[in-house]
């Protein structure tokens, strides 16, 4: 008994211990737990890069003081920057802040239209990132809007502009927003700008309109007719309204473009269904309601027949049968009205045609002009016949019979300026056939320092291109010894940022220099959040001061706004482009340009993390 008791005392004293051993090691254990997730953290926060961390902060800021920076109405610029360089990094902060540039702006157009570009490059600038982005702040816009035209003028705008830099991007934005832009031609005019471009994005986008158009039954005949020029393969897109008023244009011809059997079977259908519709509604119209349907009808059937005969003759029966159908009740005058548009149609037609196969008719013409020219009574009334021809044969490059009209022109100061656009055009010339010698004495000839200037960039460029780099720099020091005498305030900004740009590929060390004076030299002016950029080429052609009409054209450089620059200086030195860009005073301005090199230097950075 005795025994048993001290066995177990001994099994008591046993369990006990190892009960204490199991509660002070939970305890142990539990008290680790905290230094193993600190310890985690910390091991991440090491290794993050410090450097993203620092942009990131900047970024912090700027999304801070873009919410709150004045003037108020000029905020959605910066906000729409600074959300742009989120994107990257945080699209849910970065998708907040476009709704609130966004909604901004509206408020701000709805006050001045004149705001309306502000519209648009919030939205540009969202597309530009991400068409889904896009689409969200598109339909929240377009919901804000009370009509279709200011609709059309939203998606279509947007599109046209982005059309600019990605044309994969600007196709995208219009197939989401599809049919919008068909009452105002804006769609149409959208897919010829493409087909420049890219024809088979333009045939998607056409494609994705006939598939919407067919499948909403509220789309009028009007509004459809523009379609079926693309798909017979002509540059061109015509419809009428109610009142019978033509509208449309055509388009010097589309490489690539032409008639498409799949398209045109897909439209003519959709054509019959929806006109066959139109006629019935316009027998159960009464008054002027029905007179409307019959311009329409008329137009149609006078378009299309031809088309129709020509590329689907097996269903001119049944379209001639709808046209007996169609004509009941319209008048002769009605009738004359739509053959006199057709007549219209066809005459463009063939002057495009005439002049796509002959390239010097315009010569030829400006030949015409001269036969009776020393018979005209005035001097003013020669000197622009004369003037006329001789910026013809220049933009032909048949510069010796330019340069002899314009030794015709006796006016002396009319004479110079035709001269001047001359010897540019030579020069122009000279740099494109790569004579660069022959370009630099045409330079010499160039009175206009605008005009200097710019031909001494494309010069430059040009060696560049080459690689050429030593002759590039100098003739880029010269370009910018003329510019820093351009009386104009913004043609000698814009010209010393494009000049900054192009010296950053040579000379780094040299082009911060310059740009932190195209900085001083903005700083001076007045704060512009648009900031375009061309020369005007202008000639008078006018008499007895009629400034109106005169001959001209707008050439521009690269990168000539603060904004631009500073992007390529960033790419290559972040931290100096962050410099330059605190040297800015205005303060929208300023946070504009802090967004775009922080966007950079973040893809900079996180380039580096992946490799």
């Amino acid at each position: 008994m005795k025994n048993f008791v001290k066995s177990n005392q001994r099994l008591i004293f046993v369990l006990f211990i190892g009960l204490l051993f199991t509660l002070l090691n939970c305890e142990i254990t539990t008290a680790q737990l905290p230094d193993k997730k600190q310890s985690s953290k910390t091991t991440a926060q090491k290794s993050a890069n410090p450097n993203i961390v620092r942009w990131k902060i900047l970024l912090d800021s700027l999304a801070q003081e873009a919410r709150t920076a004045f003037p108020e109405e000029r905020r959605p610029y910066a906000m729409a920057d600074v959300a742009g360089a989120y994107w990257e990094v945080d699209r849910e902060t970065s998708g907040a802040l476009f709704v609130s540039a966004l909604d901004a702006a509206w408020v701000l157009t709805e006050q001045n239209k004149k705001n309306r570009p502000m519209l648009n490059y919030v939205l540009s600038s969202a597309t530009r990132l991400d068409s889904t982005l896009a689409k969200n702040l598109t339909k929240r816009l377009i919901d804000k809007e009370d009509s279709d035209k200011e609709r059309d003028d939203i998606s279509g705008g947007i599109a046209l502009e982005l059309l600019k830099l990605d044309a994969a991007k600007a196709a995208q934005l219009a197939e989401a927003f599809a049919p919008d832009g068909l009452q105002n031609g804006t769609a149409s005019f959208f897919m010829y700008r493409l087909a420049q471009q890219d024809v088979q994005l333009s045939n998607r986008v056409y494609g994705v309109y006939l598939n919407k158009v067919g499948a909403n039954e509220n789309i009028p005949l009007e509004s459809i007719l523009p379609l079926g020029g693309y798909a017979f393969g002509y540059a061109e897109f015509y419809s009428v309204d109610k009142n019978g008023q033509l509208s449309g244009s055509n388009f010097p011809s589309v490489k690539g473009l032409s008639r498409n059997p799949v398209f045109i079977s897909a439209f003519l259908n959709l054509a019959y269904r929806r006109l066959a519709k139109t006629i019935e509604r316009r027998n159960n119209a009464v008054g002027g309601d029905a007179a409307g349907y019959n311009y329409v009808i008329l137009f149609a059937f006078e378009y299309l027949l031809p088309e129709i005969a020509r590329f689907s003759p097996g269903s001119l029966p049944a379209w001639q049968q709808l046209q007996q159908q169609g004509i009941v009740g319209t008048t002769p005058q009605q009738s004359q009205q739509i053959a006199n548009l057709l007549n219209t149609i066809d005459q463009r037609r063939a002057r495009a045609k005439s002049y796509e196969e002959t390239p010097q008719t315009s010569e030829q013409e400006a030949e015409a002009s001269l036969e009776n020219v020393e018979k005209l009574a005035g001097t003013c009334q020669r000197d622009v016949v004369y003037s006329k021809a001789a910026l013809t044969f220049s933009s032909r490059k048949n510069f010796k019979r330019a340069i002899d009209l314009a030794g015709e022109i006796e006016d002396l100061k009319q004479s110079a300026s035709v001269k001047e656009v001359i010897f540019y055009d030579m020069a122009d010339s000279a740099i494109e056939n790569e004579d660069w010698e022959d370009a630099q004495e045409k330079l010499k000839k160039i009175t206009s320092p605008e005009l200097n200037t710019m031909a001494y960039a494309k010069l430059a460029e040009s060696f560049l291109k080459k690689n050429q780099k030593a002759e590039g720099a100098q003739i880029i020091t010269a370009a910018v010894n003329v510019a820093e005498k351009l009386s104009e305030p913004e043609i000698r900004i814009g010209f010393l940022f494009g000049l900054s740009a192009m010296l950053l590929k040579v000379e780094p060390i040299e082009a911060q220099t310059l740009i932190r004076n195209a900085v001083k030299n903005l700083n001076k002016q007045d704060a512009k959040d648009r900031m375009d950029f061309w020369i005007t080429i202008k000639v008078p052609l006018g008499c007895e001061g009629d400034d109106k009409t005169w001959y001209g054209d707008f050439v521009s450089l690269p990168n000539s706004n603060v904004f631009d620059a500073l992007t390529l200086f960033a790419k290559q030195n972040p931290d100096e482009a962050e410099l330059i860009a605190g040297s800015i005073d205005d303060k929208i301005t300023k946070i504009r340009a802090f967004a775009r090199v922080t966007k950079i230097a973040l893809a900079n950075e996180k380039t580096r993390s992946v490799k």
